[in-house]
């Protein structure tokens, strides 16, 4: 498994100063080890819920063209 450190100093040759933070990539990589497989927010009590499946994405692009 590769160091956070190393998978940062990639990033940063990559994204330059837009990188995150060294301690993100740690958190992150830590997150990965334990068996994460997602980059996705995990569901949060109170947090609401959103949909970018294909007909939802046109109805709200169809919406937004009729009020121009």
């Amino acid at each position: 498994m590769a160091k956070p450190t190393d998978i940062h100093s990639a990033l940063r040759e990559v994204c330059g100063e837009q990188t995150m933070d060294s301690s993100t990539v740690s958190r992150w990589t830590t997150r990965f080890h334990e068996g994460r497989v997602t980059l996705n927010d995990d569901p949060r009590p109170g947090s609401l819920e959103t949909s970018t499946d294909e007909q939802s994405v046109k109805l709200v692009m169809d919406f937004l063209a009729q009020d121009l």
